[in-house]
C-alpha cells in the first residue's frame, strides 16, 4: 500500500488532512513506546503542531531547545545535545510504534534524520480526502463581481456609442 505525502514544502495542510494527523498523534502519544517519555511527547506534539502551522523558522534546534525544553534564552545547541538526543529517541518511538500497535493507522509522522520538520503520508489505498470545498458564499462573491463588471462594461460602451453617435457642433 503506497504512502502519499500530505503538505509538502511547507504547503498547507488541509482541516481534513489536519484533523487525521492529530488524531493519530494522539494514538501515538498514548502509545506503549511514549508512555512515560514527558519530554519525547512534548518534542513530538510540538514538531507536529509547529509544522502543521506551516511554521518552518521555528523548526530549529535552538527554539527547540529554550520553546520545548525551557533552556535560556543564550541557550548553545553546541554546549547541551538535549535536542539532539530526544528528537533520536523520538525518531527510534515512532519507528516501534509504527512497527507495533501503528501499523494499520492511517496516517504515517516521521521526524527525518538532519531535520525537526514532521513529514505525514497518508496510506494511498484509504486516501479519502475530498478536495477543499471553496470558502462558503465564495460563489455567490464571483456572482456578484463578474455583475458588477460587467454593468461598468456596458455603461463605457454605450458612453462611447453616445460619444461617437452625438453631431459635432456646426462650425460658424
Amino acid at each position: 500500500m503506497g504512502l502519499v505525502p500530505v503538505g509538502k514544502d511547507d504547503a498547507a495542510v488541509g482541516h481534513g488532512d489536519a484533523v487525521r494527523i492529530r488524531e493519530t498523534l494522539r494514538h501515538i502519544l498514548e502509545s506503549a513506546p511514549f508512555r512515560g517519555t514527558r519530554q519525547c511527547q512534548s518534542l513530538l506534539a510540538w514538531v507536529v503542531e509547529h509544522t502543521l502551522a506551516g511554521e518552518s523558522d521555528q523548526l530549529r534546534e535552538r527554539v527547540i531547545g529554550t520553546e520545548v525544553f525551557g533552556r535560556s534564552p543564550g541557550y548553545e545547541p553546541s554546549d547541551d545535545s538535549i535536542v539532539r538526543v530526544r528528537a533520536a529517541e523520538v525518531r527510534k518511538k515512532l519507528a516501534q510504534y509504527y512497527q507495533s500497535s501503528g501499523v494499520n493507522e492511517l496516517v504515517s509522522i516521521e521526524i527525518p534524520t538532519g531535520s525537526y520538520k514532521a513529514v505525514f503520508q497518508l496510506k494511498a489505498a484509504q486516501l479519502t480526502t475530498p478536495v477543499s470545498p471553496e470558502p462558503r458564499g465564495w460563489k455567490f462573491r464571483w456572482w456578484w463581481v463578474l455583475g458588477a463588471t460587467l454593468v461598468i462594461a456596458a455603461i463605457a460602451v454605450s458612453a462611447i456609442r453616445g460619444l461617437r453617435s452625438t453631431p459635432s457642433p456646426a462650425p460658424s
